[in-house]
This record gives C-alpha cells, sequence and structure tokens, in this order.
C-alpha cells in the first residue's frame, strides 16, 4: 500500500532539491576565482567529511587503513 507524503518528505524533497541546485552555483563562482584542482578538492573534502560524519551519527566504525595491531 502507498502512504500519502507526508510534509516532512515534502521539507526533505525541498531541501535535497537546494542543497543539489546549490552545488552548481557555488562551482561557477569558485571557478571564477580558483583553479579547477581546487575546486575539486575542495568539493570532495567536503563531501568526505558530510558522508563520514554521516556514518558516526549512525553508529558505524570506519575500519583503520593501519590494522588491528
Amino acid at each position: 500500500m502507498h502512504q500519502r507524503p507526508s510534509a516532512r518528505h515534502y521539507l526533505l524533497l525541498g531541501g535535497l532539491a537546494f542543497a543539489w541546485g546549490s552545488a552548481f552555483l557555488f562551482v561557477k563562482l569558485g571557478l571564477a576565482d580558483l583553479p579547477l584542482i581546487m575546486v575539486t578538492l575542495a568539493r570532495t573534502a567536503v563531501a568526505a567529511g558530510l558522508l563520514y560524519a554521516a556514518s558516526r551519527r549512525q553508529g558505524h566504525n570506519l575500519p583503520s587503513p593501519f590494522g588491528n595491531g
């Protein structure tokens, strides 16, 4: 059975659309003053930080690159 979308679903969809659309604006503004590699590295670093924070908030631990011992 299908449920009707709640206001929370519409709010999340609006937030996703805003984040997606604003990324293009920030890239356009960034490329006006910075080299492409700097914009790419900054976007990657921000995305990695957000994914790391989200995974930690959900209780996941990332494996250590140095092993267990």
